[in-house]
Formats: structure tokens, C-alpha cells, sequence
């Protein structure tokens, strides 16, 4: 099973060359950027609704505020990744508008896609819908939405120049040290 964990688990493997990483890493990634959600402050507005929410709190760096899940299957022989809240999902979200078993994802010919398992909050690929039955094809970069959780989706190539735009310099400078 695989869980939301601190991109900083990652910093080492930024140090990798990328076909190592490749070749480690070859399954997907959610990355969830994290804050403290709070109603805005009436007073604040500016021609904003009040049940709208905004994210505040201690200004940390971009890298401090993310959560990484591995999308793959717990069984290696297994061709769907399931994603909810359930303990017996592949990757498993702590989140109230996610469903036991909320999506799934499939690899088709390399391709990878999403499926909307009925949940009762449903899926969204960029905003857009994702009917029960119907996958929705993904690409690096793409955002996902679960319920009220949003993530994005990255393909190992794209996940590796997000962590190594994060964490190469500061890797390079530990090992001068």
C-alpha cells in the first residue's frame, strides 16, 4: 500500500542520473501540495463569496508543503491501482470527500488512465468530469481531483524533474561539504 509521505523521502533519488531513476521509478506519481485551509475573513473579501476558502498560514518552501504517493499495485502481478480511503486500496487518502474505493488506474499499451469507481464525490481530470465507466486518459501534469483532494498526476520522467528542480543544488551541496 502506498501513502501520502513528504516529498523530502525523494531528495536522494534527485541525485540520481535519470535513466537510474527511470529504471528504479518506473510506475507514476500523485503529488499533493498541502497548507491550512481556512474561510476567508469577511472584512478581507475583495468581491470573493464567503464560503470561499483560501490557504494560510506559515509561508514554508514549495518543497516543505508537498505529498507524494507511488502509484503502483501492492501485488506486482496486479493491473489496476485502486485509490480511496479503504485499507485494502493501493494508495490510500485520509480524506472524508474520498470514497472507500473512490478511482483506479489502468496502463494500457504504456498509456496510463483513470476510472471513476461510482464514488459519491467523483472524479476530475483538469476540471473536467470523469463519468463511472468511461476512463480518462492521463498525461504528466494533468490535475487530478478526488472528491475535495487535488492532486497531480506525473508520469516518472516528469516526476523526476520536479524533484530534481528541488532537490539537485541542495543535494550538490551537501556532497561539497
Amino acid at each position: 500500500m502506498s501513502t501520502l509521505q513528504p516529498i523530502e523521502h525523494y531528495d536522494q533519488a534527485a541525485t540520481l542520473r535519470r535513466e537510474h531513476f527511470l529504471a528504479k521509478y518506473a510506475h507514476p506519481f500523485l503529488v499533493q501540495a498541502i497548507g491550512t485551509v481556512q474561510t476567508i475573513d469577511p472584512d478581507r473579501r475583495d468581491d470573493l463569496t464567503t464560503d470561499r476558502l483560501i490557504v494560510e498560514g506559515p509561508r514554508r518552501a514549495l518543497h516543505e508543503a508537498m505529498l507524494v504517493a507511488e502509484i503502483r499495485a501492492r501485488d506486482p502481478g496486479q493491473d489496476l491501482v485502486t485509490i480511496g480511503v479503504a485499507q485494502s486500496c493501493d494508495v490510500m487518502l485520509d480524506d472524508l470527500s474520498v470514497s472507500k474505493r473512490h478511482a483506479w488506474f489502468e496502463e494500457l499499451d504504456g498509456a496510463w488512465r483513470i476510472w471513476d469507481a461510482d464514488s459519491s464525490a467523483g472524479t476530475q481530470v483538469n476540471n473536467d468530469p470523469v463519468q463511472p465507466g468511461y476512463p480518462r486518459p492521463l498525461a504528466s501534469g494533468d490535475r487530478i481531483t478526488l472528491g475535495y483532494v487535488e492532486m497531480m498526476f506525473f508520469a516518472s520522467d516528469g516526476f523526476y524533474d520536479l524533484i530534481h528542480s528541488l532537490f539537485a543544488n541542495q543535494a550538490g551541496a551537501r556532497s561539497s561539504r
